[in-house]
């Protein structure tokens, strides 16, 4: 099929290569998988009871359960905060903040309102980018 295309450089070998690869897939035949025996009359395997498992002693096994969910919300936490999203975020917070604090001061106010100085917040937005 591709025996026409000039073989002169990588792009077109591995383009052909991968066009074999694919027409080798689509012309193999598929078997399916043969069934297995059914399970689902067979009784769950026994569990040995330990002093800790009885229904009675299970406020240990309840306190590890909400410590690790505990700390699973603040790994996800940490995990969201280290992401380019949440960086960009940050950066955008904290340069709005920078620039804006001359609106809310009294003495700054003035030249901030005469010089439209809210441009300054305007180009900081528009020029800042994500990566």
């Amino acid at each position: 099929m591709l025996n026409y295309l000039p073989v002169v450089g990588s792009y077109y070998r591995s383009f052909a290569d991968i066009t074999r690869a694919i027409q080798k897939v689509k012309a193999s035949e598929r078997t399916p998988l043969a069934e297995g025996p059914d399970l689902s009359d067979a009784a769950p395997p026994p569990v040995e009871e330990t002093p800790n498992s009885k229904r009675g002693d299970d406020m240990d096994g309840m306190a590890l359960l909400k410590q690790s969910t505990f700390r699973h919300k603040v790994w996800k936490v940490a995990h969201h905060l280290q992401g380019f999203e949440m960086k960009f975020a940050l950066k955008t917070v904290i340069v709005t903040a920078c620039l804006s604090i001359p609106a809310w001061l009294d003495q700054s106010r003035g030249w901030w309102n005469l010089y439209d100085a809210w441009w300054a917040v305007v180009m900081a937005w528009m020029t800042m980018h994500p990566r």
